[in-house]
C-alpha cells in the first residue's frame, strides 16, 4: 500500500504523496490558474513582442534552433551534465533590450521550462546577475556546438 497525505487545499481527502491536490481541488486550482493567465495576457503592453512570437518566421526559426541543438536544453547539458529536452527557445538578449537580435542564431538557445524560469529569475535579480547569466548561456552554446562537431 502506498503512502498518503491530506490534500493541502481542502484538508479533507487523502491523496498519494506524489499528487499535489485531490481531483476536485486540482480542477479548481487549474481553473484559477487559467483565469489569472487570461487576465495577465489581456493586461500586457508588449504587443509587438507577442505578435512576433506567433509569427510564421519565428515558428520556423524556433523549429530550426531546436533541431540544430538536437532538441536538448543546452544549459542543462553543458552546465549540469544532464540530458533534458527543450521546450522553449530563449533570447539571450531579450527582445525588449535589442529587437534587432530577435532572429540571430547567436542570440537563441533552446532550454526547458524549468531552465527558462531559472534564467529569468537571474535576469530580474540585478544587472550583474543578468549579464553573468547571458555570458554563461553564450558560453554554453559555444561549448555545445564544439562538442557536437567533434
Amino acid at each position: 500500500m502506498g503512502m498518503f497525505k491530506m490534500c493541502p487545499r481542502c484538508n479533507e481527502v487523502m491523496i498519494p504523496l506524489d499528487q499535489k491536490y485531490c481531483d476536485d481541488c486540482s480542477n479548481i486550482v487549474d481553473g484559477n490558474r487559467r483565469k489569472k493567465y487570461r487576465e495577465y495576457k489581456k493586461s500586457r503592453n508588449d504587443t509587438k513582442e507577442q505578435g512576433f512570437y506567433i509569427s510564421k518566421i519565428w515558428m520556423v526559426k524556433r523549429r530550426q534552433t531546436i533541431q540544430l541543438y538536437h532538441g536538448l536544453d543546452v544549459y542543462e547539458f553543458i552546465v549540469n551534465n544532464r540530458i533534458v529536452y527543450a521546450d522553449i527557445v530563449h533570447h539571450i538578449v531579450e527582445l525588449k533590450d535589442d529587437w534587432g537580435k530577435r532572429l540571430e542564431d547567436g542570440n537563441l538557445i533552446p532550454v526547458s521550462k524549468a531552465t527558462h524560469i531559472l534564467i529569468h529569475d537571474e535576469y530580474i535579480k540585478d544587472i550583474d546577475s543578468k549579464m553573468h547569466m547571458q555570458d554563461l548561456l553564450s558560453q554554453a552554446k559555444e561549448k555545445f556546438l564544439r562538442k557536437i562537431k567533434k
